[in-house]
C-alpha cells in the first residue's frame, strides 16, 4: 500500500516519503512494457533525480531514521510530551474509523495506529517540501526572518504555488478560530482548576433566548464538564 501511514510511524516522514519514491520507481520498472509505453507515450515523464542526489538522500534517511528512533522510541519522556503536546488521547473518542486507536488501550507509542499519530502530528511536523506552507501559516514576523533563508530562494512566501497561497488566505480566518477553540477546550479537559471568563454578547438582539441546555443536546456519559467534549469533538 504506497503512501501508507504506518511506513511514517515506524521511521519517520523523510526517511518514509524516500523509501516510498524508490517504491513506486520500482514498480514502474517491473510493470509490463506495454504499460510503461503507453504512459510515457501519454504524459510527459518526472525528471529522475541525480545519482549524486540519490546518493544524499540516502544518507541522509539513514540519519533522519536513526536520530527520529532515538527520541520517538527510546526517549523514555517522549510518550508523556506527545500525549501532553497533541490531542492523541482525544481521537480516541471520535467516532471515525472502523477500528480503534490503539491495539492495545494501556500500550505505548508501539499499540497506537498510524493514522491518529499522523492526526496529532499535523500541526507540528515539517520537511523541506513543507516549509514554506507552514511560514505562510505561522507568525508574519517569524515568517519574514525565515524568508530570508528559504532554500527555494524565492522572494515571498508560496511563490511557486499562488492556488494554495489563496486557500490558505481564505482559510485563515475560520482555521485560526478553530485553533484557538481546540487549545482552549483541551485545556479545560486536562486542567479542571483553569476557568475561562464568559465576555458578554455584542448585541443584546440574539437569535434566541433559550438556555444552552435547550438548545444543545449535550452527551450525558462524558466524564468531562458538559459540553467539553461535544465541543473538542
Amino acid at each position: 500500500m504506497i503512501g501508507y501511514s504506518d511506513s511514517g510511524k515506524d521511521a519517520g516522514r523523510l526517511s518514509a516519503a524516500w523509501q516510498l519514491y524508490k517504491a513506486q520507481e520500482e514498480l514502474v520498472k517491473n510493470s509490463s512494457a506495454f504499460t510503461a509505453a503507453t504512459l510515457e507515450h501519454g504524459m510527459h515523464p518526472p525528471v529522475s533525480p541525480k545519482p549524486e542526489w540519490r546518493t544524499l538522500m540516502d544518507e541522509m534517511a539513514i540519519i533522519a531514521t536513526k536520530e527520529y528512533r532515538s527520541i520517538v522510541f527510546q526517549e523514555p519522556r517522549f510518550v508523556e510530551y506527545f500525549r501532553l503536546a497533541t490531542p492523541e488521547l482525544e481521537y480516541g473518542r471520535m467516532n471515525i474509523g472502523s477500528r480503534p486507536s490503539k491495539r492495545k488501550p494501556s500500550g505505548g507509542i508501539e499499540s497506537l495506529r498510524a493514522i491518529p499519530w499522523i492526526f496529532a502530528w499535523t500541526q507540528t511536523r515539517v520537511t523541506i517540501d513543507l516549509v514554506e506552507m507552514v511560514f505562510a501559516k505561522g507568525d508574519p514576523g517569524i515568517a519574514a526572518l525565515y524568508d530570508e533563508l528559504l532554500i527555494a530562494g524565492h522572494k515571498n512566501l508560496l511563490e511557486a504555488d499562488p492556488y494554495l497561497k489563496q486557500r490558505l488566505r481564505l482559510r485563515d480566518a475560520y482555521i485560526t478560530t478553530l485553533n484557538v477553540c481546540q487549545a482552549y477546550t483541551l485545556k479545560r479537559i486536562r486542567d479542571p482548576d483553569y476557568h475561562v471568563t464568559v465576555r458578554p454578547h455584542l448585541s443584546k438582539n440574539t437569535w434566541n433566548q433559550k438556555p444552552a441546555a435547550e438548545l444543545v443536546k449535550l452527551n450525558p456519559t462524558s466524564e468531562y464538564a458538559p459540553g467539553l467534549e461535544d465541543t473538542l469533538i
